[in-house]
């Protein structure tokens, strides 16, 4: 799924709200992040930003954890 990008339609109003729907979940599930989106998991999940790499992105993730501890 890494640096995948989809091509959905556009949720003008509620004409489309069922196929917009559809469409987000369908590739909310394939991330495996649907449950994470929805609240249903809690399961933290790892962002990168651009280029970056995994190990760049942790180091991120870490040192903003470590903000927040103050």
């Amino acid at each position: 799924m890494e640096n995948e990008q989809y091509k959905i339609n556009k949720l003008i109003d509620a004409s489309n709200w069922d196929m917009w729907k559809f469409q987000i979940k369908v590739i909310l599930n394939a991330a495996e992040i649907f449950d994470v989106v929805t609240g249903k998991s809690k399961t933290q999940i790892l962002a990168k930003i651009g280029n970056e790499t995994e190990d760049e992105a942790r180091k991120r993730h870490r040192f903003l954890n470590m903000e927040n501890v103050r």
